[in-house]
This record gives C-alpha cells, structure tokens and sequence, in this order.
C-alpha cells in the first residue's frame, strides 16, 4: 500500500486532504456542546485578559498544584494564545480553537512524517478528538511529543545536543513529565529511524 502511495502522488495528496478534511470536521462539529470549559480553563483566561488590559506579558505559566502546595509552569501556552486572544476580541473561544488546531497539526505531521495510516488513525480516534476538545496547557503535549521525535531523527548529533536544550526548556512550560521523555528521546531515539517518508 505505501508503495503504491509512492508510486502515484495525486493519490497521496487525495488522502492526505481527505485525512485532514475528517480530522478537522471530528473535532469542529457541534465543538461548542462538546467542550469542556471549568476551572483551569478560567483561570488561562483571566490570564489572557490580565495581559492584553495591563499589556503586560505574563512570566509565569499555570500553576500545578499538590496536596502541600505547587509550582508554575512556563508561559508558553499563554504566550500561544495572547495574539488569537487580542485579534478575536477577547472571545474564551480561542483555547479550544487552538488546541483543535494543534491537534490537526499532528495529524498532518503523522501523515507526512510517519505514515498515512497513523494520522488516519488519529484523526478518527474517539479519544482523541475529545481529549482536543479540552483546552489547556496539556493540549501542546501530543505536538510537542511528535516535532521531537520529528526533529531527533533527523538531526546530526551535535545538533540534537541544542535539540535537547529546546527540549528541557519548553518541556517546563507544557508538562513536568516532558522531563524524562526527553532523556528517552536523546539517548535512545537514533537519527533516520523513525519516520517513513513519502
């Protein structure tokens, strides 16, 4: 079958369109009934409105909390947000709008990147369209999970030495259990052996 794709490009276009198109509408159709909006949700909110009315950049990202106390993440979450914030009038909408169209993005890299079969995969699974249709700092995981393995395979290793720098640092901003994912991806993911090209 992916010879086949190889062999005839209007065909891969007509999947790769048709993936997208699917991806697309699973997440976008009735999203307002589906979406789930409550307390982290407000919170990146009052974030958002904070920094658009003072014009001042937020330096400290959503805080996770424990059971004796908690400590921020980074801002790059709200970082994302603040110019679709300010252009759509301060409308909450745009967390969902961004974390559905993050999720379309990997889609389209797994079509791209991986195999066609995976982003198919993706974009029908029941869990992850509703797990897009929850916006908040975690929806950058499953983007930031496949530009890594995207970027660590195809680096030269001294390269992959600042990939790894970019990774520990926008990992403090997403998810704290990024961490170790990024020795995994450093030490034991070998450069051109894991994405299949079309």
């Amino acid at each position: 079958a992916l010879s086949a794709l190889e062999a005839c490009p209007q065909m891969k276009n007509f999947l790769l369109i048709a993936t997208l198109v699917l991806a697309i509408f699973l997440r976008s159709y009735h999203y307002l009934d589906r979406t789930t909006y409550g307390w982290d949700q407000a919170r990146d909110i009052q974030v958002l409105e904070t920094a658009t009315t003072t014009n001042q950049l937020p330096l400290l990202g959503p805080i996770v909390r424990g059971a004796t106390g908690g400590f921020y993440l980074g801002p790059i979450y709200h970082y994302l947000l603040l110019p679709l914030y300010s252009v759509t009038k301060h409308t909450p909408l745009v967390l969902v709008w961004l974390s559905i169209f993050l999720d379309v993005v990997v889609v389209l890299g797994l079509t791209l990147g991986v195999n066609p079969s995976a982003g198919l995969i993706w974009a029908i699974s029941s869990m992850l369209i509703n797990s897009s249709l929850t916006p908040w700092n975690v929806s950058l995981i499953h983007p930031w999970v496949l530009a890594v393995l995207l970027l660590q395979t195809q680096l030269t290793h001294p390269r992959r030495v600042f990939l790894f720098l970019l990774i520990l640092a926008t990992a403090t901003s997403i998810h704290l259990t990024l961490l170790p994912l990024a020795g995994i991806f450093f030490f034991i993911i070998q450069p051109h052996r894991f994405c299949y090209h079309l």
